[in-house]
């Protein structure tokens, strides 16, 4: 049932396998199965975590994140980091910049689907496709922002940017909401909010 649920391109989680589990093990051995205060009590078999963890062992199956997005850290990151400093050493020795004067900033998407759109799937495959449901929320992200000066001393935290629609573009945010939310981030990051007014 999972393979043809995966070769379909469903995402195949965890409730999924234990519900179905239930249910063939109901299918199979219905005398072992009694209904206590309405919720089904079954006998000689406990599907617990344990249960969970040697069932993926036992179908070799592991939790994959799909293919179309990064898995690993890009081949090439230590060519990129190298550029970066041989960039600040012939910065600092042309126009007698300090390494606190030098600084890269970077931003990245981040989605809000991230962890959900992953799925069980046989370790062995190479392609791990996922159909799309079509709601778009795996698309919607904010983005991080990063910022490390050449000393190494972090003197910015990181930005996360939310955006969003305002619908009526003759009503702002008020200040006490966007401070309640604002507070209810980690300290350690900062956070803003960007409206797109519709007019």
């Amino acid at each position: 049932m999972i393979l043809e649920k995966r070769q379909l391109g469903r995402k195949v989680g965890e409730n999924w396998i234990r519900r179905n589990a239930r249910l063939e093990f109901e299918k199979l051995w219905p005398e072992r199965v009694t209904i206590v205060e309405k919720k089904n009590v079954f006998a000689s078999i406990v599907f617990s975590n344990d249960w969970f963890t040697a069932f993926l062992k036992r179908k070799n199956l592991s939790l994959r994140e799909p293919t179309k997005r990064a898995q690993a850290i890009p081949e090439d990151y230590r060519d990129k980091i190298t550029s970066w400093l041989q960039f600040n050493r012939r910065a600092q020795a042309k126009f007698n910049f300090e390494h606190s004067e030098i600084a890269n900033m970077d931003q990245t998407p981040i989605s809000f689907e991230f962890l959900d759109n992953k799925t069980y799937d046989t370790k062995d495959v190479k392609t791990v496709f996922v159909k799309q449901t079509g709601s778009g929320w795996d698309r919607r992200q904010a983005t991080l922002q990063i910022l490390v000066h050449a000393d190494g001393i972090p003197r910015c935290k990181p930005l996360l940017i939310f955006y969003g629609k305002n619908e009526d573009h003759r009503q702002k945010p008020k200040a006490g909401t966007l401070r309640r939310e604002y507070k209810l981030y980690d300290s350690r990051v900062e956070v803003m909010l960007s409206l797109i007014l519709i007019v």
